[in-house]
């Protein structure tokens, strides 16, 4: 009896709560002004502060050309829909090869389809840009437990596949263990601001 009790507390916990904890904080310290210019084609795409907002167990990042949301893992995407997504992409690529199309034609619908490589970036566990010239893009962080959306606004505002990468590679990169029980000098996150 205790122990469904304990069960029933923690998934009300779970299930109630918002994305946060350290993932989540970290993940979104790294989505700094200085991140997003380098990425930034042209610099009136990056405001001097981001708005963050939470809503709906999501954190949500404007930049004024651009926006990043963060969601716990396997609630933007999931394994499934990237495998359903590849076997339509190749019955495409079959049925571009048998119909009769005049080459132009040929030529412009491939050219519309991106290769697995283009819209299944190797970036995270797993990851997928779903719109068309990849101005959006959802991915997984490596260990699982984010999802990471980011959508061009404005299009061609930021170079998002290279964006995506490098925010992963920073999450990636283990966490400073902080020293004694100080917290003076402790960096905030945007989420503490």
């Amino acid at each position: 009896m205790k122990s469904l009790i304990l069960i029933l507390a923690l998934t009300s916990c779970c299930f109630g709560a918002e994305v946060t904890g350290k993932s989540a904080e970290h993940l979104v310290a790294q989505l700094t002004v200085e991140l997003a210019k380098r990425f930034a084609i042209g610099d009136e795409t990056v405001d001097a502060k981001p708005e963050i907002s939470r809503k709906e167990r999501k954190i949500e990042i404007r930049f004024s050309g651009f926006c990043v949301t963060v969601a716990d893992g396997g609630t933007l995407i999931t394994d499934a829909e990237i495998q359903e997504a590849k076997e339509e992409n190749q019955k495409l690529r079959e049925a571009l090869a048998v119909e009769k199309l005049d080459p132009t034609a040929k030529a412009l619908l491939a050219a519309l389809l991106a290769s697995d490589d283009q819209d299944f970036p190797k970036i995270g566990k797993r990851a997928r840009a779903t719109d068309f010239m990849g101005q959006t893009l959802t991915f997984t962080t490596t260990d699982g437990k984010l999802d990471v959306h980011i959508e061009d606004a404005e299009p061609y505002s930021v170079k998002i596949c290279d964006f995506a990468t490098e925010l992963s590679k920073l999450y990636d990169k283990p966490q400073p263990k902080p020293e004694g029980r100080s917290r003076v000098g402790k960096p905030q996150s945007p989420l503490q601001r």
